[in-house]
């Protein structure tokens, strides 16, 4: 079985393994997210990731991360870094400037544009349940998709394909920290700082946040 001889690369949130960063696999609930054209739950290829990875074969797979029903790869093409992403797209998860929902990897091109606007790296990428976050190289949080409960700490809920976290950003520009981790919920986001600070934004109905209470914060 190639799965069960794998090198795995780092998996967050979604039930996928890649082998030497050249194939994937793929097993749990799929709904069409999986990435291999059918909506069954089962242990298998993720046929149309590694049919697009033999179609282009300069791009490795350096890291999988999924949400309920969206999938990303960080991947490295000739070296650069790039993100593509696939699944639902109904509250701009994908961060591609649509709202269409993609069966194949589709490259985020406006995480790439800022990306490429600004000269910077991914540092880090996570999930929630219907949102992306990516840290990058200067120390700039940005997310995509669902914002319904300020998940992605713009002072809106406004769904976006791209904006950049400024409640995040703006605590650590105005205290010269750096952003250390970052953890995603289903509809919240935490951060940490090198200032030994976590700040969390979103849904805290279940104490999630861990400050004794089950209010949201905005």
């Amino acid at each position: 079985n190639r799965a069960a001889r794998s090198a795995l690369i780092r998996i967050i949130s979604a039930s996928f393994s890649a082998a030497e960063s050249r194939s994937a696999s793929r097993w749990g609930r799929n709904s069409g997210a999986w990435g291999y054209g059918g909506d069954a739950s089962s242990l298998g290829d993720a046929e149309r990731i590694n049919n697009w990875l033999t179609a282009n074969p300069n791009i490795h797979i350096k890291e999988i991360n999924g949400g309920a029903y969206h999938i990303v790869l960080w991947v490295k093409n000739d070296g650069n870094d790039e993100i593509h992403c696939f699944g639902r797209n109904s509250s701009y998860e994908l961060a591609d400037g649509t709202n269409t929902a993609r069966r194949d990897p589709t490259l985020a091109t406006k995480f790439m544009e800022y990306m490429n606007t600004n000269n910077v790296t991914i540092k880090k990428i996570v999930c929630g349940w219907h949102h992306t976050i990516v840290l990058f190289s200067n120390n700039v949080l940005c997310g995509s998709g669902q914002n319904g409960q300020y998940e992605l700490a713009n002072n809106s809920t406004t769904d976006s394909s791209f904006t950049e976290c400024t409640q995040f950003n703006e605590y650590a520009s105005s205290n010269s920290t750096q952003i250390v981790n970052f953890t995603c919920n289903s509809s919240n986001t935490i951060v940490f700082y090198d200032n030994n600070v976590v700040l969390g934004i979103g849904n805290n109905s279940s104490g999630e946040f861990g400050i004794g209470n089950n209010t949201d914060y905005d």
